[in-house]
């Protein structure tokens, strides 16, 4: 028998790196990005007990231009809370400097911080993880499919946890997040990308033709709080035909169900229709 040989080549490359850790009454978290183009990174230390930044900055450390030093710190964010819904202040004040990466990895950061709260709920003034698994529900509700149909979850969050949210006090929430493109020998592009983090473990496979449409598009969760989750792989279907590089966020959610949908598959798919753009430059 004949060698075999899978006849496809790498073209492009992204992954995104996220951390938070705690030193004191302060968490620290980074976000860094390595792809085909860019090095970079932000990082963001907040009041460990109202989420009040203390320092934002960022820096970057190559472009498609070639390796450089570019760094800034943020001091009209200071005092700013970095949760959920400072997004709006958050954008208007980093703004799209360097190709929109700053401000994406500043918003990945305070992601971070929000997913690691479930670590810190004695210091955010939770009595215990029922009441901030209560907290979640209510400023979570109808925020995506788990939250949508919280009659439905085989087991509550503060379950899933369990007395975990009191034993971790360092190191507290790590995200990876892989993006890949493979063109193939019929000028067809192959895209993986992959989600793991402290909680969640995804992976997804796109195709596209010649000019950039999704032909075909699956994916599978391998871990989440709740298998409720993976009903909305099915919304994956609705990306065949789109043009995810040339998208925007509002119409990549409407594709993807909304508040029906999950943040994650809406974040992953964001991030590879980016990372499309990056390599058709």
């Amino acid at each position: 028998m004949g060698e075999w040989v899978l006849e496809m080549n790498a073209v492009y490359h992204a992954t995104y790196s996220c951390t938070v850790d705690r030193k004191g009454t302060e968490l620290i978290t980074r976000c860094a990005l390595i792809s085909t183009d860019y090095e970079a990174s932000a990082q963001l230390a907040v009041d460990i007990y109202n989420f009040k930044i203390n320092h934002v900055g960022w820096d970057i450390y190559r472009t498609p231009a070639g390796y450089t030093l570019i760094s800034q710190d943020i001091p009209e964010l200071n005092g700013v809370e970095a949760y959920f819904y400072s997004g709006s202040q958050i954008r208007q004040t980093v703004g799209q400097a360097m190709n929109g990466i700053p401000l994406e990895l500043i918003t990945e950061c305070i992601r971070g911080i929000g997913q690691a709260e479930a670590f810190i709920i004695k210091e955010r003034g939770f009595s215990s993880p029922e009441q901030f698994d209560e907290y979640c529900c209510e400023i979570g509700i109808d925020s995506c499919y788990y939250y949508s149909n919280l009659d439905l979850l085989e087991m509550p969050w503060s379950e899933y946890m369990g007395e975990h949210s009191y034993a971790r006090d360092k190191d507290l929430f790590y995200r990876h997040k892989n993006y890949t493109i493979f063109s193939q020998p019929d000028n067809s592009l192959l895209t993986t990308a992959s989600f793991v983090d402290t909680f969640h473990e995804i992976a997804m496979v796109t195709t596209l033709n010649e000019q950039g449409l999704i032909t075909e598009c699956s994916g599978s969760f391998m871990r989440s709080p709740d298998k409720i989750c993976y009903k909305t792989l099915e919304l994956l279907s609705q990306l065949k035909g789109q043009n995810l590089s040339a998208a925007s966020k509002k119409e990549i959610a409407g594709w993807l169900g909304g508040s029906l949908g999950c943040t994650h598959l809406y974040e992953m798919a964001c991030d590879l229709g980016k990372t499309l753009a990056d390599f058709q430059k």
